[in-house]
């Protein structure tokens, strides 16, 4: 074979290969027939690995040829860069809404999206006056659904949650209609990749910048919370956007950025380390920035200021003081001794998650692969700054065993992965070339896959969807089926049978033996009919509750029962319930966007 036709033929195999990786790291697996055999890969790391040394065996037999594809190629990829990162934001997208959730369905969800109405119609409470009704000492928070909690005076409910987030879904409810609030996360995640690019570009890196745009893109836990309506992936973009705006030397960029801030505090209260950080940046930049720096300070943190108040406000309206919190108080959430199971959790979790690439960040942070300009120390002191605040804000929080509670570190993780890039990028360059740019491509590729493989894994794609529609599906039957007066015990669905079926809820979590025993009768003496909805994982607690043994069966008429996704039971809880035919109940897994009957019961 003559050296051009062996060249041809490498090159094909190294493109099939490299596109092989891919088609089996988006699906999780390729198989079909040929000729008879029957061709099957699910691992993505082997046609990689194919690829670099097909690659190794091009670099030796024709070395010259490869120098000039791979400065063409680099050529090519800077100009493209920023069609690149925007083809990864719109994807980001693009998917968010294909397979997200659009349900208001747990407490985040619920929560959220219902704080969303009482913001679209100016109320900020929900009374329930049916609590003064009910004999049990805990009524008021039993009355509460997830996401709620008792207000400190009255017979009312209030929200858990900071209302940032809720704030942008009421104003997209009046703009879009019902299906406004689930739209928001997945616009912030393309917001997210971009500001991440964005970032990049303003310290010089584009490249290294649309590294991280794309890597951020594919990351799994960004592509997991964007299924959901939570506030992870928005408190994520906002800050990174903050960073990107402060890397700018006027007046205008440290303003913006601090009406950006404003409302990344508003929708996360406890990252309030990161604005600190940013501030004692800005205060440490003031000798530097030629006269302007006190200006630049001052339009940080005014904007920062008016958003403490509101909050402050909102917590002593909500909460009976200005430092109460819908989550807790301080002694609670934090803890020194939670340092450790934290670290080790979230070292982990970014491990599993995004490789070891992700830990080349520190590298660049203390400047050992970081030549940026115009101002290397002051970019890495911002950098570094924003990255600490969120660590900070975390690592004696409370700790949770999961996976995806890595998201907690979601504003940190596109500033990590830019810095990862850079120094990946540096120690690349200290190879000859073209084994240079074949080593970082095939790094990136790895990683790449490694992501999008994690995420295919972790039920992002589909599954998600599926699970979180058997809220909409259980309300659509209780809606349908059980009267306007019923009232539910619950836990899970406490939010969702509201949102959906305008039904009274009724936290059984809030109640123990005998006053669970007795709900259903002193619920019907206040005029309603009692129901129960209960999920199999669920039921454990419940017979603990009134005091059955593990094995018994719960002591209410059976009326429904779902098996797929999630199995639950629905039940009369009515004393005198007459047996009836069960109903079997499937799911439909369509998404709708469902206005509410009323987010308060009546």
């Amino acid at each position: 074979m003559s050296r051009p036709a062996a060249r041809a033929v490498l090159l094909v195999l190294i493109l099939l290969c490299i596109l092989w990786t891919a088609a089996v790291a988006l699906t999780g697996g390729v198989q079909f027939h040929f000729a008879g055999v029957l061709i099957r890969s699910r691992d993505s790391f082997r046609p990689l690995t194919a690829a670099a040394v097909l690659l190794i065996v091009y670099g030796f037999l024709f070395r010259e040829a490869l120098i000039r594809e791979t400065d063409a190629l680099v050529r090519v990829a800077r100009r493209i860069a920023p069609f690149a990162t925007a083809a990864a934001a719109v994807a980001v997208v693009a998917a968010a809404i294909h397979w997200g959730t659009f349900a208001a369905s747990g407490a985040d969800s619920y929560g959220y999206v219902s704080q969303a109405y009482l913001w679209a119609e100016g109320r900020l409470r929900i009374d329930q006056p049916i609590a003064a009704r009910l004999p049990w000492p805990s009524a008021d928070s039993s009355l509460a659904p997830l996401g709620y909690k008792a207000a400190s005076q009255g017979h009312a409910i209030v929200p858990t949650y900071a209302p940032g987030l809720p704030i942008l879904m009421a104003l997209a409810l009046r703009l879009a209609g019902a299906c406004g609030p689930f739209v928001v996360v997945p616009i912030c995640a393309g917001l997210l990749v971009w500001s991440a690019y964005a970032t990049g570009r303003r310290l010089g890196v584009t490249g290294a910048g649309a590294i991280a745009a794309i890597l951020t893109a594919a990351s799994p836990i960004v592509l997991f919370q964007s299924m959901w309506p939570m506030s992870d992936v928005p408190v994520a973009a906002l800050w990174t956007m903050v960073v990107a705006l402060l890397l700018g030397r006027s007046r205008a960029s440290a303003v913006g950025a601090g009406i950006i801030a404003a409302m990344a505090l508003l929708v996360r209260p406890n990252l309030l380390l990161v604005p600190a950080a940013l501030g004692l940046w800005l205060l440490w930049q003031v000798p530097r920035a030629r006269g302007n720096g006190v200006a630049r300070l001052i339009g940080f943190a005014l904007p920062l200021g008016v958003a403490s108040i509101v909050v402050a406000a909102l917590n002593d309206y909500w909460y009976g003081g200005p430092w109460a919190s819908g989550y807790g108080g301080f002694d609670y959430l934090y803890s020194a001794s939670r340092l450790r199971p934290n670290v080790t959790a979230y070292v982990t979790d970014l491990w599993q998650t995004h490789t070891a690439f992700i830990f080349l960040f520190p590298l660049a942070l203390i400047g050992v692969t970081m030549p940026l300009q115009p101002d290397t120390r002051s970019a890495r002191a911002l950098l570094g700054s924003a990255i600490a605040g969120v660590w900070l804000s975390y690592l004696f929080y409370i700790p949770f065993s999961d996976w995806w509670y890595v998201r907690f570190l979601l504003p940190a993780l596109p500033l990590m992965l830019l810095l990862a890039a850079i120094a990946a990028s540096r120690l690349a360059a200290l190879l000859a070339p073209p084994w240079n740019t074949l080593v970082l491509g095939t790094i990136l590729l790895a990683v790449l896959a490694s992501e999008l493989s994690f995420a295919r894994d972790t039920a992002t794609f589909g599954r998600l969807r599926e699970l979180e529609h058997r809220y909409i599906d259980i309300a659509r039957y209780v809606d349908a089926t059980l009267p306007p007066n019923a009232a539910i015990l619950c836990m899970q669905h406490s939010g969702a049978l509201r949102f959906y079926a305008g039904r009274l809820t009724v936290r059984y979590d809030w109640l123990d033996a005998p006053w669970l025993a007795r709900a259903g009768r002193d619920l019907q003496a206040a005029g309603y009919h009692p129901y129960a909805v209960i999920e199999d994982w669920e039921a454990a607690d419940v017979r603990r509750r009134l005091d059955l043994p593990p094995d018994a069966p719960l002591p209410w008429a059976l009326v429904a029962r779902m098996l797929e996704p999630a199995p639950l039971t629905v039940y009369d809880a009515a004393p005198d319930a007459a047996p009836v035919m069960p109903v079997a109940l499937t799911g439909t897994n369509v998404r709708e966007c469902l206005m509410q009957k009323r987010v308060d019961a009546r």
